[in-house]
């Protein structure tokens, strides 16, 4: 979850070009439809709410959440159902939407990796050090896990910016893309170039240079994988490993499961002023002169809006 300000929603021509411009919190009151009630969409939805937006968040299902939901399997059984671990949680959000206030705690943090050996030699990940492995995959690993926290580190600084686009001369889209140049440059040359070296392929190939345990190397792979459409060998489960170690590589269970965190973002978003509605899926958006103005509910029910988010 990053800062969701960074958004470039679609929007009306009536909205003034300066309030768009303007910083959050200083924004002209006006409606904002956010389509999708998921995590990303509940973290939009009250930071808007909280800048003066009047928000209706519309969501299909019958309950919030998206994958980060708790289910009952069985009677008195509830486990999270689809999204099950919790990283990359940002602490600014969690502190700017209170949301420990709203019901939200960890059952577990800092949860270890281990790696199943049928013969019971397992591995145990924590940090930087791992049991079970040879001396030479000990040092291996510290000195992955620091390369790799400098280079998750240059990922990280990009959470809370607007991405810049690319081919343009705005000055502010000139700014960004100099300053995440600035932050490659800022490694230093050796590991500048491991950087763009790795960065888009794939994750077996950098654990095979540098590991011998099987299990080792499966367990660290795991990074580059969870909750992607990837395996170790596919382009980009570098950058995947790198966006999930820049949250601190921190994994945690939600006392309540993963839905907990869900309604944790749904109180928070309804106390800041938002109307979440389910059971509520949209069906096209509504143009005004080729400009987004609202949506049209499955039902056939209109709303208009001034900006319309889409996290679906």
């Amino acid at each position: 979850m990053s800062n969701p300000t960074s958004s470039r929603p679609h929007h009306r021509p009536t909205q003034s070009t300066a309030a768009r411009a303007a910083p959050m919190g200083k924004l002209e009151s006006s409606s904002t439809i956010v389509i999708g009630g998921g995590h990303n969409g509940l973290v939009c939805a009250a930071y808007l709410a909280r800048a003066g937006h009047r928000v209706t968040v519309l969501e299909a299902a019958d309950t919030v959440g998206g994958a980060a939901v708790t289910r009952e399997f069985a009677d008195g059984f509830r486990v999270s159902s689809g999204a099950h671990l919790l990283y990359l949680l940002d602490e600014g959000i969690r502190k700017d939407l209170a949301l420990d206030s709203h019901g939200l705690a960890m059952a577990a943090e800092d949860l270890d990796t281990v790696s199943l050996d049928p013969g019971g030699a397992h591995v145990r990940i924590s940090g930087d050090q791992a049991d079970g492995v040879s001396q030479a995959d000990q040092a291996a690993l510290r000195e992955y896990q620091r390369k790799m926290s400098r280079f998750a580190g240059v990922i990280g600084g990009l959470h809370g910016r607007c991405p810049p686009r690319m081919g343009t001369t705005d000055r502010g889209d000139l700014l960004s893309l100099a300053r995440v140049g600035w932050d490659i440059r800022r490694l230093g040359r050796a590991d500048m170039r491991e950087f763009l070296r790795i960065t888009g392929i794939n994750v077996f190939d950098v654990l095979q240079e540098q590991f011998d345990s099987e299990l080792l190397k499966g367990a660290l792979s795991l990074d580059g994988t969870l909750g992607a459409f990837l395996g170790p060998r596919s382009n980009n489960s570098v950058f995947c490993a790198l966006h999930r170690m820049s949250g601190g590589n921190r994994y945690a269970i939600p006392t309540g499961g993963m839905g907990a965190v869900s309604d944790a973002l749904a109180a928070a978003a309804t106390a800041a002023g938002a109307e979440i509605r389910t059971r509520s899926r949209v069906a096209r958006l509504r143009l005004d002169f080729d400009r987004v103005c609202g949506v049209e509910l499955e039902s056939g029910e209109r709303l208009d809006a001034d900006y319309v988010v889409s996290s679906a």
